[in-house]
């Protein structure tokens, strides 16, 4: 009879195939329905391409920046009609202007150069 920290090898091996450690799925397997559900024979989304802007378009929207940082709805819908935009369009350059203004506005220079010292 073996002896191993004072319990036989056969009390240690039943010891151990009585334990059960619940192994828990990949997040993966857990959060998906089934390869067979109806989800995957869908076909995906196609990503809207990127808008090219007119020259036309870019100064419309521009000069109404200059003056107006956020557009009302009915603001918004005015410009989009005006420039051959839909209101999406529109609110996405807004959107993606404004995050380009606040970077120009808020940036710091790192060192001024004073040419009196």
């Amino acid at each position: 009879m073996n002896i191993y920290a004072g319990f036989s090898l056969e009390a240690i091996g039943d010891l151990r195939d009585s334990l059960t450690v619940p192994v828990p799925l990949p997040v993966y397997i857990r959060s998906r329905s089934p390869p067979d559900s109806d989800n995957f024979l869908k076909p995906k989304k196609c990503r809207r391409s990127r808008t090219v802007f007119t020259e036309l378009q870019l100064v419309g929207l521009e000069k109404k920046f200059e003056t107006h940082k956020y557009l009302s709805t009915p603001d918004r819908m005015e410009l989009a009609e005006m420039l051959g935009l839909t209101q999406v369009q529109v609110k996405t350059w807004y959107q993606n202007r404004r995050m380009k203004w606040k970077k120009q506005v808020y940036r710091v220079p790192i060192y001024v150069y004073s040419e009196s010292h």
